[in-house]
C-alpha cells in the first residue's frame, strides 16, 4: 500500500504485494528511485500496454527509469496529455483525489462478445439482431429509449485490418426490430465486404426516459402499438421464466449466439447480455464513457 497516491499504492499491489508472503507491501515518494524505477518492464507500468510501449521504444525509452528522466515535451509532442502523465507516473506523480466523485461524461448500456470461429458477413447478420435485442430488452427494463446507437466490429486477426467502430443517431426507442435495422445498416454501410469477423460490440447510448410511444411516418400506429405490446409481453416472460424461455426461430441458426451464451456459467458478462436469470433491480450491467 502507499500513504503517498493511488498510483504507487497500485504499482505496489501489482509488482510486490501479489508475491509477497505476507500479501502486503509499502511504496512511498521515497521509494521512487529504488521501486518504481526498477520495475522490469515498461508493460508491467501501470497505464502502457504493447502499442504505447511500442511507441516508448521508438522514441528511445525502453524502462521506466528512462521514462521518468525523459523529456517531457517530447512526450505531451507524442502523446498529447497522456505523455505528461506518464512522465509523472513514472515518477511517482499522481494527483488523483478518491474524494471527488466521478461523474460520468454519458451512460451507455451494451453487450460484446468475442466470437467462437471467424464469422462471414451472412453469418453474422442474425448475431447483430440477437444483441440489437438483448441490448435493447436491457434498457426496456430500465425504462429508458437510445438516440444513439454504437456497433463495433473486429476483424479476425488473420486480416490486414483490424474492423471498424461507427454509431449514428436514431429517434428515441427502445423496440428491437428498428434498432437491429440500424445495426445492420452500420454494418452494410461499412464492412468491407471480404474481412472474417471475430469480434463484435452493440451500445446504446445518449439514452432518455421512456415516456410513451414515439410514432414513426412510415408504418401504421396499430402495428407500431402491436409489436410495442408483443415485446412487453416477452420481456415479462423472459423476466420470470429465464432469457432463454422464449427466444426467435433464427437462434437455432447453427451461427446464432444467443442460445448457446445464455447457458454460460455465472452470469458472465459473455452470457446472454446479462439477462438470463436477472430482475430489473438486482444486477445491472451499465458502462460508462
Amino acid at each position: 500500500m502507499s500513504n503517498s497516491n493511488p498510483l504507487l499504492a497500485k504499482l505496489a499491489l501489482d509488482n510486490e504485494a501479489k508475491t509477497a508472503p505476507s500479501l502486503r507491501a509499502s511504496w512511498n515518494y521515497s521509494d521512487v528511485a529504488e521501486k518504481v524505477w526498477q520495475i522490469p518492464q515498461l508493460t508491467d507500468f501501470w497505464g502502457i500496454g504493447h502499442r504505447t510501449a511500442a511507441r516508448l521504444h521508438r522514441l528511445g525509452i525502453s524502462s521506466v527509469h528512462e521514462l521518468a528522466n525523459s523529456s517531457p515535451q517530447l512526450l505531451q509532442q507524442t502523446f498529447g496529455v497522456i505523455g505528461l502523465q506518464l512522465y509523472h507516473h513514472a515518477n511517482g506523480i499522481d494527483r488523483t483525489k478518491l474524494s471527488e466523485r466521478y461523474v460520468p461524461k454519458e451512460t451507455t448500456i451494451g453487450n460484446s462478445q468475442i466470437l467462437p470461429k471467424d464469422y462471414t458477413s451472412s453469418e453474422l447478420l442474425v448475431v447483430i439482431r440477437e444483441m440489437a435485442e438483448q441490448v435493447s430488452i436491457r434498457i426496456r427494463r430500465k425504462q429508458l429509449k437510445t438516440t444513439s446507437i454504437h456497433l463495433f466490429i473486429g476483424y479476425s486477426r488473420d486480416e490486414s485490418t483490424k474492423g471498424f467502430s461507427r454509431q449514428m443517431k436514431v429517434d428515441a426507442t427502445n423496440a428491437s426490430k428498428p434498432l437491429a435495422e440500424s445495426l445492420l445498416h452500420l454494418f452494410h454501410k461499412f464492412y468491407d465486404g471480404t474481412s472474417k469477423i471475430r469480434q463484435i460490440g452493440v451500445s446504446y447510448g445518449k439514452l432518455v426516459p421512456a415516456n410513451g410511444t414515439q410514432l414513426t411516418l412510415f408504418d401504421e400506429p396499430i402495428t407500431q402499438q402491436k409489436e410495442e405490446d408483443l415485446e412487453v409481453i416477452l420481456d415479462r416472460i423472459r423476466e420470470k421464466y429465464g432469457f432463454s424461455s422464449i427466444m426467435r426461430s433464427s437462434s437455432l441458426l447453427p451461427d446464432a449466439r444467443s442460445l448457446k451464451r445464455a447457458n454460460l456459467v455465472g452470469g458472465h458478462a459473455g452470457g446472454a447480455g446479462g439477462l438470463d436469470g436477472l430482475s430489473p433491480l438486482k444486477k445491472e450491467d451499465v458502462s460508462h464513457g
